[in-house]
């Protein structure tokens, strides 16, 4: 990503894909100053509002990771995946309450027939403590052969909660087969 940004220097997707990277492998400071990047190039740009949120909500800023991921979902037209991080958010900041609203969100425009990723419903219900319903969801990106699980199943950090049950480590084991 770095020889990609050299070469485009002015690509807020290049600086966005850097602060990803950069997230998942727990250098905050420098995904945030990727996210800086490239919403100085392009303000409006929702990918990089939805890393800076994720950044801040690992940084435990909730208030600061509240707004990013607010306007990600406004300006994003309310991709599930956004709301689904903002739900998360709500759940690690203690706003129960909250999370359970915004997931019944999630959970109404599935059942009208939009489409919600079950790695983003995972997610939620990783921040919620429903570890049960977490697998569940997980079982069915498996079964859909999501592209989430290849890109962020051993990655994610919000799936820490999981990663020492067995049933974890069994869908990693079977993700690879599937991508071998």
């Amino acid at each position: 990503m770095k020889a990609a940004e050299q070469l485009e220097p002015l690509s807020p997707m290049i600086e966005t894909q850097l602060a990803a990277g950069l997230y998942v492998t727990g250098k905050n400071a420098e995904a945030e100053e990727a996210c800086r990047a490239a919403l100085e190039l392009e303000p409006d740009f929702w990918p990089a509002h939805y890393f800076q949120g994720l950044i801040c909500e690992q940084e435990r800023r909730y208030e600061e990771a509240l707004q990013e991921l607010g306007k990600a979902v406004e300006l994003s037209a309310g991709n599930p995946q956004t709301i689904g991080s903002l739900a998360h958010v709500y759940a690690s900041a203690g706003e129960r309450s909250e999370a359970c609203r915004v997931f019944q969100e999630l959970e109404s425009r599935r059942c009208r027939g939009d489409y919600v990723p079950p790695f983003v419903m995972a997610l939620v219900r990783t921040g919620l403590f429903d570890k049960d319903e977490a697998f569940e969801a997980l079982e069915k990106a498996f079964h859909e052969r999501s592209p989430y699980l290849g890109l962020w199943l051993t990655t994610e950090p919000r799936l820490e909660f999981l990663r020492s049950d067995r049933r974890f480590l069994d869908l990693v084991a079977r993700t690879r087969l599937l991508a071998g």
